[in-house]
Order: structure tokens, then C-alpha cells, then sequence
């Protein structure tokens, strides 16, 4: 569990995020996180909290924020709550910004996020993983506190298309050498043929006549 203060960098996007308020220290009253995210960052697909409200408080910075059907530009000073099962997301505009968001009640938000900001989770996907795709891997187990909102079908072909191209990169390697010992093969093989002397012809011609008789 985290502590309060205790900071979070997520290795591939460099959002920082650092605990204000913790389950433990609120009694699992909420968890209050403040996020520091740079040019590209969204908080992922169109998402819901089952069984909690969230509250987002624009520090600094432009953050565009879809919720339902609505769509709004938050500027600092800006605040938005979201209450349970309702769709929403939101986004940076911009180079730079910082996002404070409360969730409550608290629930395991806090092992939600040192998941997903943890270089060092063993079943992290690998950086070349979309944003959504690896959102949506790092959530799994904790259905309680988010639920993404794209078809199952979708989900399992991302996930597909990733392990594939993880598999393939783990096997470039050794296909790479494979294909180098069998170029060497062939440069030894015509080395050896072009080395190797032949009969003369008319040794040849004689050989065969003797055969004929």
C-alpha cells in the first residue's frame, strides 16, 4: 500500500502522480491522487466506476473531459464530478498539465494505481503496447473500481495482436541467426564447388566409352 506523498512515474507516457490522500490514511473514505502529465496523455478509452464518484480538479494546464454525452474544455480552477457508471474520459490539451482526482469511496484505487505506474509489475505490457490496450491489461482484477467500454470481442483481438508481435519480437533473434547460419552454408557450399577440380574431358570421354563396352 502506498504512502501519503509517495510519488509514481509511469515509465512509458512520464505522467507523475503522487498520493495525497490513501485508503489507509482516510479510512477508505477516498483516495486523492495529483497528476502531472505531459503532451499525448489521456486517461484512456471510455471508461465507468461501478461503485465509485470521482471528482477532477484542473491545477494547471487545458484538459479536454468527455462525460456522456457531453464534452467540455477544463481550464485551472476547473472542477468536474463523475459520478458511479457513468462514461467518461479526459485528455490533455497541450504541452503540460496537472490534474488532481479524488475517488471515493476508496476501495483498492490505490493498488490500481501503483499497478498500472509500477516499471517493475512482471506482467506490464511492453512499450510498443498501445495506451488503451495496456490500460486495459493493467485494470484486470479490479473490476470494482473501473470498467472499460469497448465489446469483449475487441478487447481479446488487442490483445491477440499484441502477443503476436511480442512473440515475434522474441523470436527475431534467433530467426536472424538461423537465416545467417544458412547464408553461410550456401557461401561454403559454392566455395566448394568452385574449388574443387574437375576431369579433364577427354578423361571424361574415355571413362564413358569403357563403360559403354
Amino acid at each position: 500500500m502506498p504512502d501519503l506523498g509517495q510519488e509514481l512515474t509511469d515509465p512509458d507516457t512520464g505522467a507523475r502522480l503522487r498520493f495525497v490522500r490513501t485508503a489507509n490514511s482516510s479510512e477508505g473514505e477516498s483516495t486523492v491522487v495529483t497528476l502531472d502529465v505531459l503532451a499525448g496523455w489521456c486517461a484512456g478509452p471510455l471508461h465507468v466506476h461501478p461503485l465509485q464518484s470521482e471528482r477532477m480538479l484542473v491545477v494547471a494546464g487545458i484538459f479536454h473531459l468527455r462525460r456522456g454525452k457531453e464534452e467540455r474544455i477544463l481550464r485551472a480552477g476547473n472542477q468536474m464530478e463523475v459520478g458511479p457508471q457513468t462514461a467518461h474520459t479526459i485528455s490533455l490539451v497541450g504541452e503540460a498539465g496537472t490534474l488532481e482526482a479524488e475517488f471515493a469511496p476508496a476501495l483498492r484505487t490505490d493498488e490500481l494505481f501503483e499497478k498500472m505506474f509500477s516499471a517493475s509489475w512482471p506482467r506490464r505490457p511492453p512499450g510498443f503496447v498501445p495506451a488503451a490496450l495496456r490500460a486495459w491489461v493493467e485494470s484486470r482484477g479490479f473490476s470494482d473500481e473501473i470498467r472499460y467500454l469497448w465489446p469483449r470481442r475487441v478487447g481479446g483481438l488487442f490483445v491477440a495482436v499484441a502477443a503476436v508481435t511480442l512473440i515475434r519480437d522474441l523470436l527475431r533473434p534467433r530467426l536472424d541467426q538461423r537465416s545467417g547460419a544458412r547464408l553461410r552454408v550456401s557461401v561454403l557450399q559454392d566455395r566448394l564447388v568452385t574449388t574443387v577440380p574437375r576431369a579433364p574431358a577427354t578423361a571424361r570421354s574415355r571413362s564413358g566409352k569403357r563403360g559403354r563396352r
